[in-house]
């Protein structure tokens, strides 16, 4: 897996929270009204996750102490 330098944006949120506690969440949620066909929401996050890169990186730091982000295979 390539490890991947953080950008500008993202090491000034490194610097505004704890390197240890950090973490990007939107929670969010979607009252959903009638019948609910899993199979087509399945298919359509999937196609989501595959179109937008930002769905499937991590961060970790590496050896020498700086954060990376990996781009995490489908």
């Amino acid at each position: 897996m390539e490890r991947i330098a953080l950008t500008t944006g993202q090491k000034a949120l490194m610097t505004l929270y704890n390197e240890a506690d950090f973490c990007v969440n939107l929670p969010f949620a979607f009252q959903i009204k009638g019948k609910l066909d899993k199979a087509r929401l399945e298919q359509a996050l999937q196609a989501t996750v595959a179109h937008n890169d930002v769905f499937r990186f991590r961060f970790e730091k590496g050896s020498d102490g700086t954060i990376y982000q990996y781009a995490v295979e489908q």
